[in-house]
Formats: structure tokens, sequence, C-alpha cells
């Protein structure tokens, strides 16, 4: 996720526990008082759960010592998204805080410390449960599984998070910056959609209405305990929808696929769209005459296909994609525009990963792989994240013979190795 919604994610976070704190002691309108929540350490609470959401993301300076591109797809999301980290992320916190009150010696308790705790600690795990929600992928759970896991139901940036937190904490922000700052970003959730989807007017339209009716229920309607209770249902039922539309149009690709062709389905990533449960790119990975064909698919499935026109998002590709042959005919919903295929055996992919270390390197993160031979090089990319014809985050251009090997390489296992491919 992106670093905005991780942090909104992180104040509401640290709102619920101010309120959690203040129940009994406060109702009402005494809530939003600056002067009682200061009584608490609201700031810093906030401060240490921000930071705590924000975190595991320190480990993009990676890329500063090493190649900046593969560094980053194989170190981003990398040791310092993992369960281990969240104690070395507290001390850390807990160390910036430590500075901070030798230096203006504020008046905090010993449970104002619990609470510095608890926020710095539950954020980490948090900050990795986000990231696992969409299709780049985390292995939490380093050095005991190193394997990725992959939520393929979120977008990387996802306006209806804001939507849904962004009025409660309007509620309660002291400053005049900070609520400048969330109605900025509200607004700039809402344009983003309209602007995503202007080619089907209803949607952007129902969005808005829906979107603002809910923001002023829950700003001016609401009691502070209600607020807290109605957004956090309000992400989860956000949340439930996605996934479980991801879920259905998977089980509709994979058996659309396999019924079509004799061929196997072994993976399918899903590439959701912002705060849109009817349309998902996909990019499936199927094998026939006994594994040792290797097909990979890129279309645009839909729920709607009647109803709603799914943005098309790419600029051309590098992968060297063909019409498919294949109709694809769900149960459910249908295929937006052509299919784009790429079949090659998959002893070319098998040698190149036995024979270059570049492209073993890169085959510890590439889910969706394509790869073509020039000259002096190989080129060999990610379709998830092939968007132009020029390289892009996961496309590379190896020398044949490896002229220098990656080092620092992390210990996550490549995706076809996990498919039992190599």
């Amino acid at each position: 996720m992106d670093n905005m919604t991780h942090s909104l994610v992180g104040a509401a976070i640290a709102q619920g526990a101010i309120q959690w704190r203040l129940r009994g002691k406060a109702s009402g309108q005494d809530v939003r008082d600056e002067a009682k929540t200061a009584s608490i350490a609201a700031l810093p609470m906030y401060v240490t759960s921000i930071l705590a959401n924000n975190f595991p993301d320190l480990d993009i300076l990676i890329t500063t010592v090493m190649d900046a591109r593969l560094a980053y797809i194989l170190h981003h999301r990398g040791h310092t998204h993992t369960l281990l980290f969240a104690p070395v992320q507290l001390m850390l916190i807990l160390g910036i805080l430590g500075i901070y009150a030798r230096w203006k010696r504020p008046k905090w308790t010993s449970t104002d410390w619990k609470w510095f705790v608890g926020l710095g600690f539950l954020g980490c795990f948090v900050h990795i449960g986000m990231d696992s929600w969409n299709v780049y992928g985390v292995h939490p759970f380093w050095p005991l599984n190193n394997r990725w896991y992959y939520g393929d139901f979120v977008f990387i940036l996802e306006p209806m998070i804001w939507m849904t937190l962004i009025p409660w904490l309007l509620s309660h922000v002291v400053q005049r910056w900070s609520r400048n700052l969330l109605l900025f970003v509200y607004t700039v959730g809402f344009l983003a959609l309209c602007v995503a989807y202007f080619q089907t007017p209803w949607y952007p339209l129902f969005i808005v209405v829906t979107g603002l009716s809910y923001g002023y229920i829950v700003r001016y309607k609401l009691s502070p305990w209600p607020q807290a209770f109605v957004s956090f249902a309000a992400l989860l039922s956000v949340l439930t929808i996605l996934l479980g539309s991801s879920l259905w149009a998977r089980s509709a690709l994979t058996a659309s696929i396999e019924k079509g062709s004799n061929e196997k389905v072994r993976d399918i990533a899903l590439m959701s769209y912002p705060s849109n449960p009817f349309c998902y790119q996909f990019m499936s990975v199927s094998f026939k005459d006994k594994n040792q064909t290797y097909v990979l698919r890129r279309g645009i499935y839909t729920f709607l296909p009647k109803a709603f026109t799914c943005p098309e998002l790419l600029q051309g590709l590098t992968a060297p994609m063909k019409k498919s042959q294949l109709v694809l005919k769900p149960s459910m919903g249908g295929i937006q525009g052509k299919v784009l295929e790429f079949k090659r055996p998959i002893r070319e992919l098998q040698q190149w990963v036995k024979t270059n270390c570049n492209v073993k390197a890169a085959m510890q993160f590439i889910r969706a792989p394509f790869w073509k031979e020039q000259k002096q090089h190989v080129v060999v990319g990610d379709l998830r994240f092939d968007r132009r014809k020029e390289y892009d985050l996961a496309d590379f251009r190896f020398h044949k013979v490896a002229k220098r090997c990656p080092s620092l390489l992390p210990p996550w296992v490549a995706p076809f190795s996990a498919l039992g491919f190599w």
C-alpha cells in the first residue's frame, strides 16, 4: 500500500486507542477536547502509530548500495516486512521517543509508555497485513518460510480506505493543517476515481453521492464511539467486498481457461482496480503438454461487461505477446477486449535460470514471467508490471553471459520454484 494509506490507518488506530483510554472518563464533546486528550499524550500516540505503520518501508534504503531496479524488487517488502522485524522496529521507535523525552522532558507516565509500546508493536503487523492485500506480495514468515504470499484484491492505492476513515478523523484532529490535509486527501480520492472511471458516468456519480453522504453522517450526526464503530465497519465492508469479488474472479477465470483448453492453470495474478470490485486485469500462468509448454495470458475480466467499461492501463508491452486464439467464457461476467498470449517451452526459462545469475536473481521476484532473446542479451520481465514498451519496474535486459552477479541476494523462494519448475 502507499504511505498515505498506511499513515491514515495508523492515525485511525491511534484515535481508537485514545478513545479507549478515555472510556468512562469522558464522553461526547469531551473526547474532542484538546486539553483532555493532551493529558494522555494523544499527539505522541498519533506520531508513534503513524511511524510504526510506515517504518517497514525503510527497506527502500538498500537500493542506494545496489542496482536500483533489481535491488528494489528483491529488497522492497523484504526483511523489514517480516514478523521478526517487529521487535527491531519497536526499539527504533522507542529510541526516537526516548531522545525526544530527554530533550523536551514531557510529563509522560508509565501508562503512556505502555501505549507507545503497544502502538509501535502493532504498526509493523498492520503494515505487513495491508501490503499482503495486493498483487506485489509479501513474505512475512522469514526465516521459517521464505515464500511469497499475494492477496490480489486491493489496488496499491485505495481511495475507499481514505473515505471510510477521514470523516471520523476530521472530528478529532485539532490543528488546522491536519484538517486541511485530510480534506485535501478526501477530495483527491473523489477526483481520482471520477477521472479513472469517466467512461462509465454512473459509477463515479455513485461513489461521490455515497461517499459524501457517508462522510456527512459520520462527521456531523454521530457521537465519538458510533463514529469509530461505523468507520471500522465500513472499512471492513469495503475489504470484504473486494476480497469476495477477487476470489470469485479467480475461480471463474480458472474454470474458463481449463474448460476451453487442454491446460492446467497453476497461478492467476489479479491486478485490482482502485475502489472497484467489478474489474480485474488478470495474468494467468498455465502449462500444457505434460508441463512442457508454458502459456502466459493477459486480459481484463469484468463482472459487468455490458454496464461497465474497465479502464485500459497499458501504453504498450515489452512482452512479445500475440492475440490469443482461446475464447474465454466465464460462468459470470466476461472478458473486455482481446486476450494476449505468450507461449514458449518452459525449458528455455529453466536454462536461463541455470546459466545466468542475473536471470536467476530476478526470478526470485517474478511471478508471471516472459522472456525473449536478443543478439547479445536476454530480456526477462514480469507481466504484472509490464505496462509500456520501455522497461518497467520488473523488466530487465541482461547480457547473455553475465558480466557480474548481483550481491546481497535475499533468501526468497522464487514463485516458479514454489511451483516445482526448478
